[in-house]
């Protein structure tokens, strides 16, 4: 079973010189202490255990954002205001689409990111244990060329590859259009994926999860369209998204990869 969002992901994340920022971050890493790991989050709707992984500053686990997308998932019924269906795709959807529709600052932007990269690992985590004899991990398997760079992969390396984005999608408005205007052929071919019939056969979760990427994706890029046009406004949101899915995606790989030790996560509606 191949995840249209992993081989897109992976593909953006190489042009984006991911394996390059891995590696530096290593270097870095290697002089410094090690980082305190990301922080519990419990309220009265949510309860997310520590993720062994650095605690970052683009990938803020902040109470009141994901009790924000709690609510919204529990008010809207059915599968959304589960554990599964929340953590599986509605968090990452939810989390988005503020960043596609919304003028965010960059405070709310890092809140946002780090309840994508939530979203991605424990929806990963989920994807693994209820389809992983689908997936091939192995060193001979489709996502061989991956393990080295998950295996290097950390919160460091992905908060790196985050706050360029952002700092582009608050930065110099030139720049940040003619980034937009390089994306719009990328974002494109996402929305094409997204929407190939065969994806119809896929298990209800995996739909869950494609749909919430398409309405992600096909806002994207309407407004992609519209920043390369020049609306800055529409550019900035098109860089923040796409910086957010990016770390939906690392999360998603990293929660797959069963490679931590993690409790499971909880929605109270």
């Amino acid at each position: 079973m191949t995840l249209p969002m992993l081989n897109f992901s992976c593909r953006t994340l190489r042009s984006l010189s991911f394996g390059a920022v891995v590696c530096t971050a290593g270097l870095l890493s290697a002089c410094m202490p090690p980082p305190a790991a990301m922080p519990v989050v419990k309220t009265a709707m949510v309860d997310i255990p520590s993720i062994p992984l650095a605690s970052v500053p683009n990938l803020a686990l902040d109470a009141a954002t994901f009790d924000a997308a709690a609510t919204a998932a529990c008010t809207s019924g059915g599968t959304p205001g589960t554990s599964d269906g929340f953590y599986g795709s509605e968090l990452g959807r939810w989390s988005a689409m503020r960043l596609a529709t919304e003028a965010t600052a960059l405070v709310d932007q890092q809140r946002l990111l780090g309840n994508l990269f939530a979203a991605g690992f424990f929806g990963g985590r989920q994807f693994g244990e209820a389809h992983g004899a689908a997936i091939d991990l192995s060193a001979t398997g489709p996502f061989a060329a991956l393990s080295p760079m998950a295996k290097s992969m950390s919160t460091v390396a992905i908060n790196q590859l985050a706050g360029q984005m952002l700092a582009t999608a608050n930065g110099d408005p030139v720049k940040v259009v003619a980034g937009v205007a390089a994306m719009v052929p990328l974002i494109q071919k996402l929305v094409g994926a997204l929407d190939h019939p065969a994806l119809a056969l896929l298990p209800a979760d995996v739909q869950a999860l494609v749909s919430a990427l398409r309405e992600v994706a096909t806002t994207a890029h309407a407004a992609a369209l519209a920043g390369a046009g020049g609306d800055v406004a529409a550019a900035r949101r098109v860089e923040a998204t796409v910086a957010g899915v990016l770390v939906w995606a690392g999360g998603f790989y990293l929660g797959l990869s069963g490679q931590l030790s993690v409790a499971d996560p909880a929605l109270h509606c």
